[in-house]
């Protein structure tokens, strides 16, 4: 059966109206997800979270419980600095949990992770060299005067 040309409509004709409506939906929500407000508040949620779990684990803990579990919070923290690349806090964070962990393996088989510590303090002081006196980092006391942290033989890991 043919259909007259006046009939006959393109098969993609609607959907291209209706992409076109779904992208701009879609590019709307978007942008609303992304604005700087939102992402700012995922960031101070995120670092707000890690620091109490941090603490929960520092404080709360049994000792024999928490190389697990900062073994588990470390894994959290790589994601939140994953998500939030070219962000200096969260990599502090993720090297106070990193150095935390390390405190509780002990050992010579900490060393990997003080250095790894180490190298995301560095990472973050490259992205911004006043992050280790903000606000956040008060419950650790760390401070602009930051030094390469010991290993577990007591020697300054360069």
């Amino acid at each position: 059966m043919k259909h007259s040309t006046a009939t006959r409509h393109h098969p993609f004709a609607s959907g291209v109206s209706r992409f076109s409506l779904r992208s701009a939906i879609a590019i709307s929500m978007l942008a609303t997800a992304l604005s700087p407000a939102t992402y700012a508040a995922g960031i101070e949620d995120s670092i707000l979270e890690l620091q109490h779990d941090w603490e929960a684990i520092r404080y709360q803990s049994p000792p024999a419980e928490r190389e697990k579990r900062f073994e588990v919070l470390v894994a959290k923290a790589h994601k939140v600095s994953s998500s939030f690349a070219g962000r200096s806090e969260p990599l502090v964070w993720e090297g106070i949990i990193v150095s935390s962990l390390a405190g509780a393996k002990g050992g010579i088989g900490a060393l990997g992770l003080v250095k790894q510590a180490k190298a995301l303090y560095e990472d973050a002081l490259k992205i911004d060299a006043n992050v280790l006196d903000a606000p956040s980092l008060k419950t650790v006391r760390i401070n602009g005067n930051w030094k390469p942290p010991a290993s577990p033989a007591g020697n300054i890991v360069r």
